[in-house]
């Protein structure tokens, strides 16, 4: 498993444009971190289709709700692709397409069922990444997030790029995604998120020995981990389809 025998610490980030072919995500996208008050779920999970249909009607491609999975501090996160940092300087789509009694509806659901919020942008790197061209929308992912050390973020993508994607492809291993943290989060973290449907699948993923060929090859990997990344957290997430939307393309 990557990064199997690393320490686990960081804020672990949830998964983007899983139901897009994976070679066609967006080269940004934002993303909501949103945890519940207790017993709130219902409110929140109605205010999110509201969020849904106005960028819906303001005619983005799509919109994904994500939730914590068997693992991980449970939270929801929306899903968005950004299409120009110019999108940011006109109103929202919740303030420019809802009409006045849903946005207060809004509002009153949001500020009933949200204990915190917290907003992040990352970029998709096709390079590092492995696609079987995909398009259905997987039911869940497994998240890894990783910090690097100060300074070795760029000898860390050399690693994945080099080492890690190579192991992917040679283990049949598919639909990969790696995203870098752009803005809202600390400099030099990256998430790594392996679609699946089943959690029966998780018990086929290789081991770091098969995957690398050898307990040595892990080792070699291993080191090279340890020499450029702070920390990694895992966790598990499920796609809430219902509180998402995919425009005709």
């Amino acid at each position: 498993m990557f990064l199997k025998s690393t320490t686990f610490r960081a804020v672990a980030l949830f998964c983007a444009a899983a139901t897009t072919a994976l070679a066609q995500q967006p080269q940004l996208m934002r993303l909501s971190y949103t945890k519940v008050n207790p017993g709130m779920s219902h409110d929140y999970e109605e205010a999110a289709k509201l969020v849904s249909a106005a960028q819906k009607k303001a005619g983005a491609p799509w919109r994904e709700v994500w939730a914590t999975g068997i693992a991980g501090e449970f939270m929801y996160v929306g899903v968005s692709p950004i299409k120009n940092m110019a999108q940011f300087d006109s109103p929202s789509p919740v303030n420019s397409q809802l009409t006045p009694e849903q946005r207060t509806q809004y509002a009153t659901l949001s500020r009933n069922a949200v204990r915190e919020t917290r907003y992040v942008i990352v970029q998709h790197l096709p390079d590092l990444s492995i696609s079987s061209g995909r398009t259905s929308p997987p039911a869940l992912a497994r998240v890894t997030t990783v910090r690097t050390k100060a300074g070795r973020a760029l000898d860390f993508e050399a690693l994945v790029k080099n080492v890690l994607l190579p192991a992917w492809k040679k283990a049949g291993i598919k639909d990969v995604v790696v995203h870098r943290m752009v803005a809202g989060g600390v400099s030099g973290e990256y998430q790594f998120v392996q679609f699946f449907d089943k959690y029966a699948e998780v018990d086929a993923w290789p081991s770091g020995d098969k995957m690398f060929g050898g307990a040595d090859g892990y080792k070699k990997f291993l080191d090279g981990v340890a020499t450029t990344a702070e920390s990694a957290e895992s966790m598990f997430a499920r796609q809430l389809t219902e509180l998402g939307f995919r425009n005709a393309q």
